[in-house]
């Protein structure tokens, strides 16, 4: 009786409401793992799911029943009300012991989130599935709260929200390519669960019949329009993606970019993201480093910006700033420590890259740069140790030098002093330095009053013509700006005064955040400020930190990421360049050494070669769908026979004839097999006009025939039937052909 009962059922149901089913049960999982990860159910997820597929089970059985709408929220209310007069009766039981009072209290109100949840999976599914308006109305929601839930990403802020930022750094990947690929999975299973809720669930078996007798190959074509939406939907990902990185790049690192290209700025004047805490980089500092001048502030140079062009300030020729390392952080570098510079010592630092950088940095006026060997390839990207030469000086002890190197040509000082061709710089440098004497007081005044006057936003929306000059609306406008704007302003305003100065650019971060020598470096922390030659001193940072700020971007360091990745770093290894390796004693470099690939290449060469195979299988499978031909569709059925003979651990001996091999299957099937041989025979071996020949459906049919043969007869087998790929390499070595 039972199973009388769920063959009517099962005849009741169509394919179509199962498929809606499952689609509706993964978008629910998906969905309650979501929120339960934002906002920690105060029940087990488990019991909640098991909860939601007994409501959308529930809802597959009532929907083709003739039982109303109408009825069936009655009937949910009168549940409602039945489950809380029993869970008042269960709460007025005696305890269960004095040690656990509230042990009734916490299991009814589990049941009661499990029950709710039970009963409005019941409720919506079965108006989902009976109601073309329901369909709407729950897909809008769904947008609704996809939208609200990423909302906080709203101008570039790709980090946010906090699950994305945590999603990416236990993948290892960018931030933007990871909110790129939840918009993705977000928008494909949308996409999904309207092409499941929108099958035709009352299909007439008139319409299933016209289905069933449609051609494989018109079957085939249905998949033409999801695939071009597919490839539609990945294009507009991969060109989103290139036109969103340089812009994202440059203003999720407050509007400073990277670029080694002469003649080019990296800086950005129109807006910045801020507080991006994308992890940048790890720095150790292998030493203490108590005489800093700057405090809690540690400036990490990366390069400089000291030729004025086009009212902006953009990398220099070689020969200029010749103390910014200009290769990648790949390379061996090394120079003299320059002895006409006072008030400095040596501070090795290592640097551990997590995000891609073009240029490698460390803190002021490195002396050498050597790669190290990786500690963990799948976190950071590379390694390098630094050694520099810190500044010690105060900044009061420098009030009374000189600016400018002595040591400079006469091209070398007119390109460091060149002034904007705006005469009103020039008169602003006068006004705010009136009555100020000696150049290096000067300095400190544009900066001071800079400090008191402007005003930090990362939103400065300044209106700049074509061309235009982006620094004026800052410095004669409404003073509101970041990083960018008080560098080029404060440059803009020394050179005016006679003052050598530049922009450098990289980080500058909070040592105050820093753990036991170790410095993690965010996007956020992405800088740039103005510099002034001192002389005897070298270059000396004058950088504007404004006490009025509109909008900010200070973040806390994430101390839970800083220690894990201090956990990762051991001592340093040095990579020795190809020189070094040919004087050390054993070592000879006319002889090939053979390494072992990376396990991300061999398992990427493995995933290849599975996925070309099961594609081959599919071919030999399916393919006769793509026959139209008479001769190639019955090659292609009979190929499919043997491949599941194949695959199922009855290959065709060596030296073994069909008929030899027909006979020993015939013995091991106990029935026929090969009913498509007789007609291929007849084809290759015939006349070349031969008027008998099967028709299309006999093909179908005959081939049909022999598969459910061989399944009846070998279910032990079907597994590895499925899972085995001996027909795909038989194939590629022509034995099945």
């Amino acid at each position: 009786m039972p199973l009388k009962i769920l063959n009517a059922l099962s005849a009741s149901i169509h394919r179509a409401l199962l498929l809606a089913a499952v689609a509706r049960l993964f978008l629910f999982i998906s969905a309650l793992f979501l929120i339960d990860n934002l906002i920690d159910l105060a029940s087990y997820p488990y019991l909640l799911i098991t909860a939601g597929a007994m409501g959308i089970s529930s809802a597959v059985i009532i929907t083709p029943c003739r039982i109303t709408s109408r009825g069936i929220v009655t009937v949910t209310i009168i549940a409602l009300l039945v489950f809380h007069v029993l869970v008042g009766a269960f709460l007025r039981l005696p305890p269960f012991g004095a040690d656990s009072p509230l042990t009734p209290y916490i299991i009814a109100e589990h049941a009661t989130l499990a029950t709710w949840t039970f009963l409005a999976l019941t409720l919506s599914s079965v108006i989902v599935f009976r109601h073309r308006w329901a369909v709407t109305s729950e897909l809008l929601a769904l947008l609704s709260g996809i939208v609200c839930l990423l909302a906080a990403h709203r101008n570039l802020h790709i980090d946010k929200p906090k699950f994305i930022a945590s999603l990416a750094w236990d993948l290892n990947l960018e931030y933007l390519s990871t909110f790129l690929v939840i918009a993705a999975v977000c928008l494909g299973g949308v996409l999904s669960y309207i092409t499941a809720l929108s099958l035709n669930l009352g299909r007439t078996d008139a319409v299933g019949a016209i289905a069933a007798q449609q051609t494989p190959l018109r079957r085939l074509s249905r998949l033409i329009p999801p695939i071009i939406v597919v490839l539609s939907l990945w294009g507009l990902g991969e060109g989103l993606y290139r036109s969103l990185e340089k812009s994202v790049g440059a203003r999720a690192a407050n509007g400073v970019g990277q670029s080694k290209e002469e003649g080019v700025s990296p800086l950005d004047f129109h807006s910045a993201v801020g507080g991006t805490a994308q992890p940048a980089a790890l720095v150790r500092l292998d030493g203490d480093y108590p005489e800093n001048p700057f405090a809690k502030k540690l400036y990490l140079r990366e390069s400089a910006l000291s030729q004025l062009a086009d009212n902006a300030m953009v990398m220099a020729p070689a020969q200029f700033d010749q103390d910014v390392f200009r290769g990648s952080p790949h390379q061996p570098f090394h120079r003299d420590k320059d002895s006409h510079l006072d008030g400095r010592i040596e501070l090795p630092q290592s640097i551990f890259l997590i995000a891609m950088a073009e240029n490698p940095f460390a803190v002021d006026y490195p002396t050498s740069m050597i790669p190290l060997k990786n500690p963990r390839p799948d976190r950071f990207k590379s390694a390098y140790r630094a050694l520099s030469l810190a500044p010690t000086f105060s900044i009061e002890s420098l009030e009374g030098r000189d600016v400018g190197d002595p040591r400079w040509s006469d091209d070398e000082r007119l390109h460091y002093t060149i002034y904007h061709p705006d005469y009103r710089y020039a008169e602003f440098a006068k006004k705010i330095t009136a009555g100020v004497t000696g150049k290096v007081s000067q300095a400190l005044a544009v900066a001071e009053w800079l400090s008191k006057n402007a005003i930090y936003t990362l939103q400065p929306n300044h209106e700049v013509p074509t061309g235009g000059d982006p620094v004026e609306p800052f410095l004669f406008g409404d003073l509101r700006g970041y990083c960018v704007h008080f560098a080029h302003a404060t440059v803009y305003l020394l050179r005016s005064l006679g003052i050598p100065s530049r922009i450098a650019t990289g980080y500058m971060t909070d040592l105050s955040q820093s753990k036991d020598g170790h410095i993690l470096l965010r996007m956020s922390d992405r800088h740039s400020w103005a510099e002034v030659y001192v002389t005897g001193i070298g270059w000396v940072p004058f950088d504007t930190q404004p006490e009025q700020v509109e909008s900010h971007a200070d973040s806390p360091v994430d101390v839970k990421a800083l220690e894990e990745l201090m956990g990762m770093i051991g001592p340093d290894e040095e990579i020795l360049a190809p020189s070094d390796i040919s004087n050390e004693p054993g070592m000879d470099d006319t002889r090939s050494r053979w390494s072992p690939p990376s396990p991300k290449l061999v398992l990427w060469v493995l995933s290849v070669s599975v996925v070309f195979l099961l594609m081959v299988k599919l071919f030999l499978r399916f393919g006769w769908m793509g026959y139209r031909s008479y001769q190639g569709r019955l090659r292609a059925s009979f190929r499919t026979v043997i491949s599941i003979l194949r695959d199922a651990g009855f290959p065709r001996h060596e030296g073994e004839t069909y008929s030899e091999y027909e006979q020993r299957i015939t013995c091991i099937l106990g029935s026929p097999c090969f009913l498509l041989r007789p007609a291929l025979l007849r084809k290759t071996y015939g006349p070349q006009v031969s008027t008998e020949k099967l028709s299309s459906s006999e093909i179908d049919h005959w081939r049909t025939r022999d598969v459910q043969v061989i399944r009846a007869h070998l279910k032990k087998r079907r597994w590895r039937a499925l899972s085995s790929l001996a027909s795909a390499m038989a194939f590629l070595r022509g034995e099945l052909s």
